[in-house]
């Protein structure tokens, strides 16, 4: 397991994506026609993820796996989608803060992403710099062919609307 991303991630607007650093961040969360509302593919190359918090910071980590690491039961809510990293290239973007993600090429990519509290921190809605974090953030990458979005555990409130409310396929 290589860790990619370790911190506190500043975040506006509940969301925070993995895209190519060339042509930044995608418009919208591209959830249309999936089962799940928290992680998306809007387009080529991205995956978009929806927070409870709306603007602050939250602890985020990503981790590459060789192959798919177990479910750990700590999280409350998490979902699953296929994407591929356009030529190995991937950085982490949110309205203000990010990084680029040294990433091999390796393919299509499976992506779990796991939250907790994410009701608190919609309710919170803002955090202060200065003031403690409350919800967390895991993203998962492994190496996988394509297959369906799915969800694995829903808890909250947030993930429940999101998951209910996806459009219908494009």
């Amino acid at each position: 397991m290589l860790t990619l991303f370790d911190r506190d991630l500043g975040l506006h607007y509940g969301f925070f994506h993995l895209c190519d650093p060339r042509d930044g961040p995608p418009i919208g969360l591209g959830t249309d026609g999936q089962a799940n509302g928290l992680c998306g593919v809007p387009g080529p190359g991205s995956v978009s993820m929806q927070t409870g918090l709306h603007t602050g910071h939250a602890p985020l980590r990503i981790e590459l796996h060789g192959d798919e690491p177990a479910v750990d039961p700590a999280w409350e809510e998490i979902v699953e989608v296929s994407f591929t990293p356009v030529d190995g290239q991937l950085a982490l973007m949110s309205f203000d803060d990010g990084a680029d993600l040294e990433v091999p090429a390796l393919g299509p990519l499976r992506v779990r992403y796991c939250a907790s509290r994410m009701d608190e921190a919609a309710r919170q809605d803002t955090i202060l710099d200065g003031e403690p974090t409350i919800d967390r953030y895991l993203v998962q990458l492994w190496p996988a062919a394509h297959a369906p979005d799915t969800v694995v555990r829903v808890t909250s409130d947030v993930a429940r609307r999101a998951h209910a409310s996806t459009p219908p396929p494009p």
